[in-house]
């Protein structure tokens, strides 16, 4: 994890992506890939991670407290275990027609993105809520949702295919 900062605050459209290669992708509850949650019930911001039935999962808050999700992809990851995957999600916070748009893709190339699922809309456009914790990869909220296997690369990015506000590269 890293000390939050200025730099680090997404609280517009948003885009995280994630290669991962999970041990068993079935471990029980959810599992964290990256975040930026807090550990209080007011410094609540976004996290992404996978639950036990192999689908992507999102949730955030506009306000820091009140939470929107956990909202899970409508169609599972396709995965074996021990094997590299990439996953991303995106957050489009006004989609232009009064809601916002959450889309969730894997790749298995890092060029070709598929797109998993249907396109989730909500009614009401949303925000992200500057957390003051820290930015956290393979985890939330100070350590929780910890999941074995290998992580190779991780990035924030600021707008969808936006600027890319944080990177890790495990050089594996």
């Amino acid at each position: 994890n890293t000390p939050t900062s200025t730099s680090l605050q997404v609280t517009g459209d948003f885009q995280a992506t994630v290669k991962i290669a999970y041990d068993n992708y079935t471990q029980a509850g959810f599992t964290w890939l990256i975040s930026k949650f807090g550990v209080g019930s007011t410094d609540r911001g976004w996290a992404f991670g996978i639950d036990n039935a192999k689908k992507l999962i999102f949730w955030w808050s506009a306000d820091g407290s009140s939470l929107i999700g956990p909202i899970a992809s409508t169609s599972a990851l396709s995965v074996t275990n021990g094997v590299p995957i990439s996953v991303r999600v995106t957050l489009d916070v006004d989609n232009g027609a009064g809601g916002y748009s959450l889309k969730f893709y894997s790749s298995t190339d890092d060029w070709t993105w598929v797109q998993l699922g249907n396109e989730i809309v909500g009614a009401t456009t949303t925000a992200i809520f500057a957390s003051g914790g820290p930015l956290e990869i393979g985890s939330r909220s100070g350590g929780a949702g910890y999941w074995a296997g290998k992580l190779y690369y991780a990035t924030l990015q600021s707008g969808i295919n936006g600027k890319v506000m944080a990177s890790f590269d495990a050089g594996l």
